[in-house]
């Protein structure tokens, strides 16, 4: 598999995870720009600036193929974006405004809510529900209702989400390493299974039915 980095001096750098070694560079020359989204289904990815900036690039010939500089986001601190998989619209989570959904062509909006953002996105791989990382507590969204928001009871500083491959329910890791796996199919969510990981969780992947855990003392997988 590949994936992206990006650096403070605006850098983005497409990594072999199996080799470990960068092979392709885009050069955005925007300092700050430090969170950015991948399209996974096109050659293009988008860059998020402190400042408010938004430019998505081609990562071919690394041209900018839209770009909106300040006016949209700049009183709104965004902190992350992820490409919707149905239309290839673009989530946006902001820090003092709900979510937003843009056209990725033109980068106009199309939706918002007034969920919060969160410090981070992740989106269930059927598309219907975008898991928030919030300072306070973890958030269940649906995409075609921004304003639907679902509470993780108990859960307080998420460092990680991994949705089931239907939907139907997500895992949710936090600091104190407490792993739990959480029903989506009733309004409330249910907590189905809860997993006590030694060293603490700091990040979770999975592909089918293995979940790899990153920990303080090692990687776990279930």
């Amino acid at each position: 598999g590949r994936f992206w980095s990006a650096s403070r001096d605006g850098t983005l750098c497409q990594w072999d995870a199996a080799r470990g070694n960068g092979f392709d560079l885009l050069r955005t020359g925007r300092n700050g720009d430090l969170a950015h989204a991948v399209d996974p289904d096109r050659p293009r990815i988008a860059t998020l600036g402190s400042a408010g900036s938004l430019v998505l690039w081609d990562t071919v010939t690394g041209d900018p193929l839209a770009r909106n500089d300040a006016s949209l986001l700049e009183n709104f601190a965004p902190i992350d974006a992820v490409f919707l998989p149905s239309d290839g619209d673009l989530l946006v989570s902001t820090r003092s405004a709900g979510l937003m959904r843009l056209d990725a062509n033109t980068l106009e909006v199309v939706d918002s809510g007034s969920v919060r953002g969160g410090a981070r996105l992740t989106l269930s791989p059927d598309g219907q529900w975008v898991a928030l990382a919030r300072e306070n507590g973890a958030r269940i969204t649906e995409i075609e209702d921004l304003d639907a928001e679902r509470v993780l009871e108990g859960v307080a500083h998420p460092t990680g989400f991994q949705f089931q491959s239907d939907g139907s329910a997500v895992w949710v890791a936090e600091p104190s390493g407490n792993l739990g796996l959480w029903s989506l199919s009733e309004a409330v969510p249910k907590l189905l299974r809860s997993v006590q990981v030694p060293g603490g969780i700091f990040g979770l992947a999975g592909r089918g039915s293995q979940l790899a855990v990153g920990t303080g003392d090692g990687r776990v997988e279930l």
